[in-house]
C-alpha cells in the first residue's frame, strides 16, 4: 500500500477478530488514554508477550506493555505528533528513544526526520535524538541500520561497552580494540557517523563497570587496581570517539549485583537488602551512607577528564586515527585531530600491569614537541618526534597519557594518491538478506579506498545510480577509508558507480572511481532444512534457570559449545547463548557451513556440562532441528518425543467447552483416542473421554501423552455422542 507522503494510502479493514489474541478492555478503561487515538485496540499488534525472537521481536508486547501497530499510518502520525508536542510546547532538546530495535524500520524512516524538522522549526539547533538498540550479538552491521537506513541521528553504543570492558577490565589484547573502532565505518553516511554515538561502560541494562571489575573479571584485585581499571574504562569514553555517558554512582565506586534491577542503587542512604553487602570501590563508605562525595578519587578523575575534554575540541569531535596496538595487553594509542585546528593530539592507554613502551607515528617531521595535558600514573612532560616523525613513549601500568602537539600539522604540498581497491568496473556484488532480530538486513556494498599519503586526509564517497548524477554518501577521516553503501530501494537491475575523493584539507584533491557495479540482492534462504544455512538446537531446563548471558561470564549462563560444520567461531569461555524462546523452552540458531553434515555440541555453564559429559553431534542435513532436556543425554529429533506429549487445539466460536470437571462425558467436549503412539495411561474409552487440559486465548487444548511419535495419534472430538465435525479425525 502507499505510505509515507504517497497518495492513495489504504489499509485492509480489520476488527477485533483479526488478531492472534482478542484485545480486551476492562470496563471503564475505554477512553482513559491520552491522546485519544491510543484507546483504539485495533491500533495495537495484539499478539501477546514477545519472545524476542524473529518477527515476534517487532510485534510482541514488551513484558506486558501493549505493542503499538507501528506499521499503521495512524500510529506513525500519532507518535510524531506526541513528540512534536513536547518539542514545541516545552522546548525539549533531545530524546533517548527506548527499545528502538523492537520497531519496524519504516517507522524510524518517517519518525526521525519529522521530529528533527520540528526541532529546527522551533529553533532548537542542538536537538539530538538517539535510539536504544540493545544488541551485543550482531554488532555494528545491525545497530548501524537505525542511523543509516532508519534515519535516526544516532544510537547508543552497546558494543562499546563490550570492547571497553574487554580492554580495561579484562586486559584483552589491544588489537581487539583497534578492530572494534575499525568497524565504525558501518555508521558513516551523509549526515551521521560513530562520533555521535553515546558511549557507556555501565548502565541499568548491563550492570556497572564496578560490578564487572570486582565481582567477575578481577576478583583478586586490590582496591587500587580496581580504581585504576575503572578510571581507564571511563577515560576511554572521554578521549575516544563518541559522547561519554557516566552512569550515576559509578563516580562514587558503586558496584551492585549485576544488570537491570540489580544496578539501580540510590545515592541516598540505601535500605535495600540486596545492596547492603556491596563493597564500594575507592571509599570506606557503604550503600547505607549518602554517596555524594566530590573528593572520591574516581569522581576527581572524571572531573579532570571532563575539564580536559571540554577545553579541547579535538578530544570531543576530532577525527580518531589509529596509531599503535599489539596482539596482547599493552599500549593502545590513537590521535585526535580537529579539521579546523589541525593540531594532533596523542592519546595512549596501557592495559598491562607493567610499564609499557611503544613507538607511535605522527603526522609531523622531526623535532616537534608534544606537551602532556593529563595522565594517570607517571608520564614525561614532553615528547619530541624523531627523524621519521615518530615519538617514543612509555605509559604507566594501567595508566593513560594525553599529549598535544605544539604546532599544526604541516600543509600538504601535492594531491594524495587514491585508488578504490576492492571493486572493479562492471563487477557483480551478491548481497544476501538476513533476518536479524526481526529486521530484514541487507549487507551493504563495501567500498574501500587506499590513500597514498602520510598526512591527515578525509575521503568523501559518492554514488551514481544508472549513470545519473553523483550524490555524496559519506566521509571517512581515518584508515581504513571505506563506506558501506545501502543497496535497498534500487530499481531492479540497477548499476551503481562509486567515486572516492581525497582531500588533505590544504586545497589538494584527487579522486578515483569504479563504474557499473551491479548489486544483486538475494532473497533470504529458509532458515532450516537439509543443506540450508541454519540448524536449531532447542533446550528445556525443567528448573527454568538459563542464567544471565548479558554478564559476559560463561559461568553465569547455560550455553552451547559448538564445532564441526559451522560458519561461526564459538569458544569454550564464550558459549552461544539460548536467546530464542518458544512454548518448549529456549533455542539457539546455528549457522552452518555449506553442505554441512556434522555439528558437534556440548551444553555447559562454566565448566559444568549438562545431560552428559560426552561430546554429542548430529547431522543437520538429515535433522535440522534437535531437542534437548536438562540432565538428559538423549538427542531428540522431535519436540513431541522430547516433551513426551502432543498438543491438540480446538476452537469453538460459541466459546462453550462445557464443564471438564464433570464425570459425565455429555457435559464437555472431550477426546476419544486410539493409536500406537498413545501412552497406555491415556483414556481410550468412549464414555470416559479425555477432558481438555486447559483453555487459552485460542480455545481448548489437550496434551496427549505418547510413547512413540513415529506412530499415529487418532482422535474424535465429541460431547456425548455428538462428534465435531461429525467424522473421525
Amino acid at each position: 500500500f502507499a505510505y509515507y507522503g504517497q497518495p492513495g494510502y489504504t489499509f485492509p479493514d480489520v476488527d477485533e477478530t483479526s488478531f492472534p489474541y482478542l484485545p480486551l478492555l476492562a470496563p471503564g478503561d475505554e477512553t482513559v488514554k491520552n491522546p485519544a487515538w491510543l484507546n483504539d485496540p485495533l491500533l495495537y499488534h495484539n499478539r501477546g508477550d514477545s519472545s524476542f525472537t524473529g518477527e515476534n521481536s517487532l510485534y510482541g508486547d514488551f513484558f506486558g506493555l501493549d505493542d503499538l501497530w507501528t506499521e499503521r499510518k495512524e500510529v506513525v502520525d500519532g507518535m510524531i505528533d506526541t513528540y512534536k508536542f513536547w518539542i514545541e510546547q516545552f522546548g525539549v532538546d533531545g530524546f533517548r528513544i527506548d527499545t528502538t530495535k523492537h520497531v519496524n524500520m519504516e517507522f524510524w524512516q518517517k519518525f526521525g526526520p519529522d521530529i528533527l524538522t520540528a526541532a529546527d522549526a522551533a529553533g532548537i539547533g542542538h536537538f539530538f535524538a538517539f535510539g536504544e538498540v540493545f544488541d551485543q550479538q550482531f554488532g555494528p552491521r545491525f545497530s548501524s541500520e537505525f542511523s543509516t537506513r532508519g534515519r535516526l541521528q544516532s544510537t547508543i553504543d552497546f558494543t562499546f561497552q563490550l570492547a571497553a570492558r574487554d580492554f580495561a577490565s579484562q586486559s584483552g589484547d589491544t588489537d581487539s580494540l583497534r578492530q572494534f573502532f575499525e568497524s565504525d565505518d558501518y555508521y558513516t553516511d551523509i549526515d551521521s557517523n560513530a562520533y555521535a554515538m553515546p558511549t557507556f561502560v555501565g548502565n541499568h541494562d548491563m550492570g556497572r563497570i564496578g560490578y564487572f571489575l570486582q565481582r567477575v573479571d578481577q576478583t583478586a584485585a586490590d582496591d587500587a587496581e580496581l580504581q585504576a581499571r575503572s578510571k581507564m574504562a571511563q577515560a576511554l569514553m572521554y578521549f575516544g570517539r563518541g559522547q561519554p555517558v557516566i552512569y550515576y554512582g559509578d563516580e562514587q565506586g558503586f558496584t551492585g549485583d549485576g544488570g537491570d534491577k540489580l544496578a539501580r542503587q540510590d545515592m541516598f542512604a540505601n535500605f535495600v537488602p540486596d545492596y547492603a553487602d556491596d563493597v564500594l570501590i575507592g571509599t570506606s563508605a557503604t550503600t547505607s551512607d549518602d554517596n555524594f562525595d566530590p573528593t572520591h578519587p574516581i569522581y576527581q578523575a572524571l572531573a579532570d577528564y571532563g575539564a580536559t575534554y571540554t577545553a579541547h575540541q579535538a578530544l570531543r569531535t576530532g577525527a580518531q586515527i589509529h596509531r599503535a596496538s599489539s596482539a596482547g595487553p599493552g599500549i593502545y594509542a590513537f590521535s585526535r585531530i580537529d579539521r579546523d585546528e589541525k593540531v594532533e593530539y596523542l592519546v595512549a592507554f596501557n592495559n598491562a600491569e607493567i610499564e609499557t613502551a611503544a613507538t607511535v607515528p605522527t603526522y609531523y617531521d622531526a623535532g616537534v614537541q608534544f606537551d602532556l595535558l593529563i595522565s594517570e600514573g607517571a608520564a614525561p612532560a614532553t615528547l619530541v618526534t624523531d627523524a621519521t616523525g615518530d615519538v617514543a613513549m612509555t605509559v604507566a601500568p594501567l595508566g593513560l597519557a594525553v599529549y598535544r602537539a605544539a604546532s599544526p600539522i604541516p600543509a600538504g604540498t601535492a594531491p594524495p594518491g587514491i585508488v578504490i581497491t576492492n571493486l572493479s568496473n562492471g563487477q557483480e556484488v551478491p548481497l544476501e538478506v538476513e533476518d536479524l532480530d526481526g529486521h530484514d538486513v541487507v549487507p551493504r556494498v563495501e567500498v574501500v579506498a587506499d590513500v597514498n599519503t602520510d598526512t591527515f586526509v578525509e575521503v568523501t564517497f559518492a554514488a551514481s545510480v544508472n549513470g545519473g548524477a553523483y550524490e555524496p554518501i559519506g566521509t571517512d577521516d581515518n584508515a581504513p577509508y571505506r563506506i558501506f553503501y545501502p543497496a535497498t530501494g534500487l530499481p531492479d537491475g540497477a548499476t551503481v558507480s562509486f567515486k572516492a575523493i581525497v582531500d588533505d584539507l590544504s586545497g589538494n584533491l584527487n579522486a578515483d572511481k569504479v563504474t557499473d557495479v551491479l548489486p544483486v540482492i538475494q532473497e533470504p534462504q529458509p532458515p532450516v532444512g537439509g543443506g540450508e544455512p541454519y540448524a536449531v538446537i532447542h533446550y528445556l531446563r525443567t528448573d527454568g534457570d538459563y542464567g544471565d548471558h548479558t554478564t559476559g561470564d560463561f559461568n553465569d549462563y547455560w550455553g552451547l559449545h559448538l564445532w564441526g560444520d559451522i560458519d561461526e567461531t564459538i569458544e569454550w569461555t564464550n558459549p552461544k547463548p539460548f536467546l530464542g524462546e518458544d512454548e518448549y523452552g529456549r533455542f539457539a540458531w546455528v549457522k552452518l557451513s555449506p553442505d554441512a553434515s556434522n555439528v558437534g555440541f556440548i551444553v555447559h555453564r562454566g565448566d559444568t556440562k549438562d545431560g552428559t559429559p560426552d561430546d554429542r553431534s548430529f547431522d543437520p542435513a538429515a535433522t535440522p532441528e534437535i531437542w534437548l532436556r536438562q540432565d538428559d543425554a538423549t538427542t531428540y529429533t522431535s519436540q513431541a518425543d522430547a516433551q513426551g506429549y502432543v498438543t491438540i487445539r480446538y476452537h469453538r466460536d460459541d466459546g462453550d467447552y462445557g464443564d471438564p470437571t464433570s464425570p459425565d462425558y455429555n457435559d464437555y467436549w472431550g477426546l476419544h483416542l486410539w493409536g500406537d503412539a498413545i501412552d497406555p495411561s491415556e483414556s481410550t474409552d468412549w464414555a470416559s473421554s479425555k477432558p481438555p487440559t486447559g483453555v487459552d486465548d485460542y480455545g481448548a487444548f489437550w496434551q496427549v501423552q505418547i510413547v512413540d511419535s513415529s506412530q499415529p495419534v487418532n482422535f474424535i472430538i465429541h460431547r456425548g455422542d455428538v462428534k465435531d465435525p461429525g467424522t473421525d479425525e
